[in-house]
């Protein structure tokens, strides 16, 4: 995402992955070990505008959320509310 590129992805329950790609924006998410699925997803971003909207879309995710400073902020954060 950071690369400006879509992500396609394994949406596996409790990875977090679906947590990072939001589906349909930043990229696709896939039933775990489904080849057609992941044929199909693969096949989605032959379309230039697609894969261009949705690689803006996850560089825009990563920069608000993910980033080093971001996740210290988070962190921080949580440490404060714990000690409060």
């Amino acid at each position: 995402m950071r690369a400006r590129l879509p992500v396609i992805a394994s949406a596996i329950a409790g990875s977090g992955v679906v947590e990072v790609v939001a589906g349909d924006a930043t990229g696709l998410l896939v039933a775990p070990n489904d080849a057609n699925a992941l044929a199909h997803a693969i096949l989605q971003f032959e379309d230039a505008a697609r894969r261009k909207q949705m690689g803006e879309a996850g560089r825009r995710r990563w920069a608000e959320f993910f980033t080093l400073q971001r996740s210290a902020e988070r962190v921080r954060a949580l440490y404060r509310d714990v000690l409060a």
